[in-house]
């Protein structure tokens, strides 16, 4: 068995370098997962927006309220569309 011992600071900063690539891997294959998907079924519900944005319902109201992501509400409930939430994702990347 081989023990590797580094100090306690590169230690957070490696933690902090492998958590910024997951995240950009994670954004990037959501956003390929949305362009793939068929342009005729662009809306999405408010559960599944949160999923792609990981984000709670008060954040994608405030994002719906600044006009960051296009919604639309039929009744009591909004629909969002998923090109512009990728179009958000997008100019948002770190």
């Amino acid at each position: 068995m081989e023990v590797i011992i580094i100090e306690n600071e590169s230690y957070k900063q490696l933690l902090a370098q492998l958590h910024q690539v997951i995240t950009r891997a994670t954004r990037d294959a959501i956003i390929e997962t949305l362009s793939a998907t068929d342009p005729t079924h662009d809306w999405i519900t408010a559960g599944e927006a949160m999923k792609i944005l990981n984000c709670k319902k008060n954040k994608l109201v405030e994002l719906r309220d600044l006009k960051e992501i296009t919604s639309s509400q039929h009744g009591r409930k909004y629909s969002y569309s998923k090109r512009s939430i990728q179009a958000f994702l997008e100019r948002n990347i770190v």
